[in-house]
């Protein structure tokens, strides 16, 4: 902002106050206004795109934006009285169980409905998570599926996120790889979006996946809230800021949740097996039945060894 503000751009701030709050009246720049009681900065999601959305349109740079915004609200209403009324977060989040979360989505909205899965499972979960995006990981990562399957299959869960934006060489996509990754993983879980418009879409996938890490965070027992290494590496970041060369630096033990004991009793509880079994999957998801698969070789593993 102060780079745009020196090189004479006209802005518009929205923000809940801080340091931008005071820089505003200096550039002359309007600010509109975030709510104060929004508990972290994950939560304000929709309290912070829609007035920049809306602030476009008034400029004339999104004709019809408001109309956008109307119809996403009245899908998260949809969505959110579905999942009050059903179960299907909480038997999405069994079935992922203590796997690690791999999710894959198309395009633009997909990439970013992606990239929102990964970090709300990241932070609320507490848990490892990955994002890729069709096309790119058709030129990369897959390949990277063709070894070590005996480990994966036991390790990963394959989230497909669907939308009706993808073109339709992207939905091939999605049945190809969908085949080779099913042999590699410990399941394939497609969630389709719902709602009319992309941005009704894309915020309709970003509420299931909210709820979904909600539920994983639920069935270990940990509070969403609290992000203590963030906090850490924060004050780390300031003292050394201050201290310059010569700070301390932090030690790995300190890095928020894990304890000597968390590690102990995480290494136990693998041992013997995940303590909730995957559970029924929710109606109308696409989850793959049969997730427990006999240690055999997959088509990219035997394309590898060729």
């Amino acid at each position: 902002a102060q780079s745009a503000a020196a090189a004479g751009a006209r802005m518009v701030a929205v923000t809940a106050g801080g340091r931008l709050g005071d820089l505003a009246p200096e550039w002359q720049a309007p600010v509109i206004g975030l709510p104060d009681d929004i508990p972290m900065p994950r939560a304000g999601l929709g309290a912070l795109a829609v007035p920049m959305i809306l602030a476009l349109e008034q400029i004339g740079l999104f004709p019809g934006a408001s109309g956008w915004v109307e119809a996403a609200v009245t899908q998260l209403e949809a969505r959110e009285a579905a999942l009050d009324a059903g179960d299907d977060a909480q038997l999405l989040a069994r079935t992922i169980d203590r796997t690690i979360p791999l999710v894959f989505g198309a395009g633009p909205l997909g990439g970013v409905a992606a990239a929102r899965w990964k970090a709300q499972v990241n932070e609320n979960a507490k848990s490892p998570a990955f994002a890729g995006v069709y096309p790119e990981l058709c030129h990369n990562e897959i390949v990277g599926w063709g070894q070590h399957g005996d480990v994966t299959r036991q390790v990963f869960t394959l989230v497909e996120l669907r939308h009706d934006e993808e073109h339709p060489q992207e939905a091939r996509r999605f049945d190809l790889v969908r085949e080779l990754m099913a042999e590699v993983t410990h399941d394939v879980i497609e969630v389709r979006a719902l709602g009319e418009g992309a941005l009704a879409q894309l915020l309709d996938l970003t509420l299931v996946g909210d709820m979904v890490s909600l539920h994983m965070a639920a069935q270990e027992g940990i509070d969403p809230g609290p992000v203590p290494v963030l906090d850490a590496l924060e004050s780390w970041w300031e003292a050394g800021s201050a201290g310059g060369e010569g700070a301390a630096q932090p030690r790995h033990r300190d890095c928020g949740s894990w304890s000597d004991a968390d590690h102990t009793e995480h290494g136990r509880d693998q041992a013997e097996g995940s303590r909730s079994p995957p559970g029924s999957r929710p109606p109308g998801t696409g989850a793959s039945s049969g997730s427990k698969r006999p240690a055999r070789r997959g088509k990219l593993e035997r394309d590898a060894e060729e």
